[in-house]
């Protein structure tokens, strides 16, 4: 009875100090301006309707939600909306495979963000994220008053 399902993989990589959020979109898509003409199926389609671009990196983005909970830089994010000539991961596995069942979101963190001086804090800052990403886009919503 309650439509939006997300799985959000987490993983970790060691070429700076930003979050990459996959979803299923090269560094190159990225740096477009819009995605709305963009050909490619992302993993949280469902979620996106018309308007990629605010669901990518726009106000109810995931990597825009990662930020305003103060885990530095996201991208994609409104802060951060291209992620420029960094090696960006655009997602793996889990993103390409379930895609057509279920919205998902792969992330990459930086080492900063997973030692152990770090990595509590940042657990409930990623938490909330993801609590406040849920609401924002009203995923918990039973499907009958969607």
């Amino acid at each position: 009875n309650f439509g939006g399902d997300l799985v959000i993989d987490i993983h970790g990589h060691g070429d700076g100090n930003y979050t990459m959020i996959g979803y299923l979109l090269t560094g190159a898509h990225l740096n477009r301006d819009v995605f709305n003409t963009l050909s490619v199926i992302t993993s949280i389609e469902p979620l996106c309707g018309s308007n990629r671009n605010e669901c990518i990196r726009g106000n109810s983005s995931f990597g825009t939600a990662l930020e305003l909970n103060g885990l530095s830089i996201v991208y994609p994010s409104l802060a951060h909306p291209k992620p420029g000539s960094i090696d960006f991961l655009s997602g793996g596995f889990i993103t390409r495979n379930y895609i057509s069942r279920i919205n998902a979101i792969q992330t990459e963190l930086p080492i900063s963000m997973r030692t152990a001086a770090n990595r509590l804090d940042n657990a409930k800052k990623y938490a909330q994220a993801i609590v406040d990403y849920i609401q924002r886009n009203s995923l918990l919503r039973s499907s009958t008053t969607r």
